[in-house]
């Protein structure tokens, strides 16, 4: 993140995140996880409610997390487009993606930026999931 600061790059940061009274949580997000093993958005644990805004384990750990004053977005989707300002703060048809879930959320990011005419590389290095294969797979397909 230094690196790309002393060059000049805007850096977005983004984490899925909820209103505390999960308003803008779509009913089929929140019903369609009845099964025992998944934990449902909103669901109290250790460190706060599942995925919802201000809970202890609802944030961007300390060694990447944004400096004050640098963008930061809470988004309510899978993709950082969704419901967001996400694209009025791309000021170029040029972007990189790197985070966690790299099959999930970023490769919704990634997707919905090709649909808007961005270039969306992933940085390979930078990019994270619970599995090596389910990195790997969007990697591989570059997504867009």
């Amino acid at each position: 993140m230094k690196a790309s600061s002393a060059l000049g790059m805007s850096i977005i940061h983004t984490l899925k995140s909820h209103k505390s009274d999960l308003s803008e949580l779509l009913d089929n997000k929140f019903t369609r996880k009845e099964h025992p093993d998944f934990l449902r958005t909103g669901e109290e644990l250790d460190l706060g409610r599942m995925l919802v805004r201000g809970s202890c384990g609802n944030n961007i750990v300390d060694m990447v997390a944004p400096e004050p004053g640098k963008y930061f977005i809470c988004k309510p989707g899978k993709g950082a487009f969704y419901k967001t300002y996400f694209d009025d703060l791309l000021q170029s048809t040029h972007m990189m993606v790197a985070g966690v879930t790299t099959e999930v959320c970023m490769r919704s990011t990634v997707r919905e930026a090709t649909d808007r005419g961005y270039e969306p590389p992933i940085i390979t290095d930078a990019a994270m999931s619970y599995f090596e294969s389910y990195r790997q797979q969007p990697v591989e397909q570059r997504v867009a």
